[in-house]
């Protein structure tokens, strides 16, 4: 039997987490980045309940002006952002990114009260100190260090 108030938080967090990518796809474009699109993972069924069918290496691709490669990973948390919010294959995935000299954004968004998003450069961020057990709030230094842009 499944618990109905688990089932209406999962409802919840899925509808804040769409209305959060959309809200950091908008802000992409309004920062001037073009060819944003979204990475689909699709979805297969896994004993009763729909999961990710596949590990993608972000949630959106895209070109900054000039010409250079975009990966952003979206996160909504409403008052902070923990290290382990990220799977591993994320976190790695922005790192290969930006080794390879492209753009790797970890997008923060958060849906408490007023809407705030930190778009955040991911190398930036680990050089700021944003590794495993770390945690990010609203204002802290590394995110100081490491913003591109706050809406």
């Amino acid at each position: 039997m499944t618990d109905h108030a688990a089932v209406i938080r999962a409802r919840r967090s899925n509808v804040y987490g769409e209305h959060a990518q959309n809200l950091a796809r908008s802000t992409l474009v309004r920062m001037g980045f073009a060819m944003v699109e979204r990475i689909e993972t699709g979805y297969v069924r896994r004993k009763g309940r729909w999961v990710p069918g596949a590990r993608v290496s972000g949630d959106y691709r895209g070109v900054a002006p000039g010409g250079r490669s975009v990966l952003a990973e979206v996160k909504h948390r409403a008052e902070q952002l923990v290290w382990s919010d990220l799977e591993r294959h994320q976190a790695d995935a922005l790192d290969h990114h930006a080794k390879m000299d492209g753009l790797s954004l970890l997008i923060w968004v958060r849906l408490a009260g007023l809407v705030e998003i930190d778009v955040l450069d991911w190398r930036a961020l680990r050089r700021a100190g944003f590794a495993p057990r770390a945690v990010l709030t609203p204002g802290c230094e590394a995110i100081l260090a490491a913003r591109l842009t706050s809406a």
